[in-house]
Parts: structure tokens; sequence; C-alpha cells
């Protein structure tokens, strides 16, 4: 666990930073569902409802809604072995394209994790759909 999380710290910089600066906010502002609990690759929180999910370098974030979800939560974790993968380079080559797919409306359901970098995190985190 120390490695990854100091791997995650030096080579995952850029999105470790975001990941804490994300988890200082939801966390000043109560929306924090569940406190951080370390998953495989890095700390899984859930915030909020109907909140999607993201993952940045050592910290990642569900909805509350998939609080017991196990694909979300290996999802979410191969993401999170992805950013130990990519390094700094993390947020173009995972990052952009994952907000992309998001925000394509084509792309409902299952769908949405047919499509890079989706379907590579389901892999890495073991996710059978």
């Amino acid at each position: 666990m120390i490695w990854k999380i100091l791997v995650q710290i030096v080579w995952g910089f850029p999105q470790t930073l975001a990941g804490a600066v994300l988890l200082a906010y939801n966390w000043a502002t109560g929306k924090i569902v569940a406190p951080p609990r370390w998953v495989g690759h890095g700390f899984q929180t859930c915030v909020g409802k109907h909140w999607g999910g993201i993952s940045l370098g050592l910290f990642s974030f569900r909805d509350g809604a998939s609080l017991l979800d196990d694909n979300t939560i290996r999802h979410e974790d191969g993401h999170s072995v992805q950013s130990i993968m990519f390094g700094p380079a993390y947020l173009i080559i995972v990052g952009i394209p994952s907000l992309r797919n998001a925000l394509d409306k084509n792309l409902v359901g299952d769908d949405y994790y047919t499509v890079w970098p989706e379907n590579q995190a389901d892999k890495l985190g073991g996710v059978k759909r």
C-alpha cells in the first residue's frame, strides 16, 4: 500500500493534487456521504447523490447512490491503476476522453463502458459487465 501511495503522489502528482483539492472541498462543504477508504490502488469516497464518478490519482469519488455497487468501486479503482500507468499524462490520456464520454449523450447505460478509457478501467478493475 505504501508504494502505491508514493507512486500516486510522485508519478501521479497533477491528478493526485487535484483529487486532494476536490476531497478538501467536498469535506469542507459537507458533501461527503462516506469517509475515504482504501480500495486496491487508492482512496475512494462517496459524495452526494447523482454525482457520477471521477478518479484523480490517489483519490476516487463516487456518488452516494453507488455506495454498495461493486462494479462502480472496481471501475474507479481501474482508473487509479491507469493513473499509475500513465503518470503525469493521465489527465490528457484518460481524463479528457473520459470527460468527453461522460458528456456524450449517445453513450448511455453499458455503452459508456465499451469505449476508451472506460473499457480499460473496467478491465484493470476486474469488472465483468
